[in-house]
């Protein structure tokens, strides 16, 4: 197998390898990540099915997610949303993230798992509110399950999302 990059690979799946360059030491597989250290390898090619935007002056940061995913764009999309949330957390609390996955089915057992992963390795990252919107009860099942977290709520449509997230602080 070639490598693509002098360094330790942490992660590698037959679509790409994630490398840390010069280090053997990780704390956090995901948190120290950069979009550089994605290699895609030769024919790969992984449509984009998610949206990440930070709204500096409403301390937000916007995430819509869409279709079943597969690993490359799995491993797109913890780089990004590790990166936003990371931004995020020099803005004053309240933080908040509205995350629109009405489009987002259930994911195959190795994308769960990867988000359980992510969770786990990044949590502090997360802002002090989450609101996701979905509208799939198994979609809902399995989200609580992979992120369970008072930080974040599931609702049904985003009107309610909105009015819990931007409610008065504490709650």
């Amino acid at each position: 197998m070639a490598v693509f990059v002098v360094g330790w690979v942490i992660h590698e799946t037959p679509e790409y390898q994630i490398v840390v360059p010069g280090t053997a030491h990780v704390h956090h597989r995901v948190g120290v990540l950069n979009a550089d250290r994605l290699r895609l390898k030769p024919g790969k090619v992984s449509e984009m099915s998610y949206a990440i935007e930070v709204r500096e002056a409403e301390r937000l940061v916007l995430i819509r997610l869409e279709g079943t995913w597969d690993e490359v764009t799995m491993a797109r999309h913890e780089l990004e949303i590790i990166a936003a949330f990371q931004q995020i957390q020099r803005f004053p609390s309240p933080t908040r993230a509205l995350s629109d996955a009405r489009g987002y089915p259930p994911q195959p057992t190795a994308i769960a798992k990867r988000y359980e992963e992510l969770y786990k390795q990044n949590g502090q990252y997360l802002p002090d509110r989450v609101a996701v919107i979905m509208d799939s009860a198994i979609a809902k099942l399995q989200a609580a399950r992979v992120v369970p977290d008072k930080r974040m709520r599931i609702f049904g449509d985003e009107k309610a999302a909105r009015a819990w997230l931007f409610s008065p602080w504490p709650d």
